[in-house]
């Protein structure tokens, strides 16, 4: 991928982080933060996964994530993102 390709600004906002606490039962031990000004899909913080909200909302991403699905990404070698 270039690296100029640039990537519209995000409108998650922390309500909406909130929100996936409340509304889809993300447990509170996992950290939920919003990405920086200069962060991309492939620039993910060393420790953290990207998610987007479309996850939650469109395909009913649920953590914890069930073992099965997580089994499949890593026999297929892929991220969450």
């Amino acid at each position: 991928m270039c690296s100029s390709f640039n990537f519209p600004h995000p409108t998650t906002t922390s309500d909406d982080l909130e929100n996936l606490y409340k509304v889809y039962g993300v447990d509170h031990s996992v950290v939920l933060d919003l990405v920086g000004m200069h962060e991309t899909p492939e620039t993910v913080r060393v420790g953290y996964y990207g998610a987007y909200l479309s996850f939650f909302h469109s395909y009913g991403l649920i953590f914890p994530i069930p073992e099965p699905i997580l089994e499949v990404l890593a026999e297929l070698r892929l991220s969450l993102t």
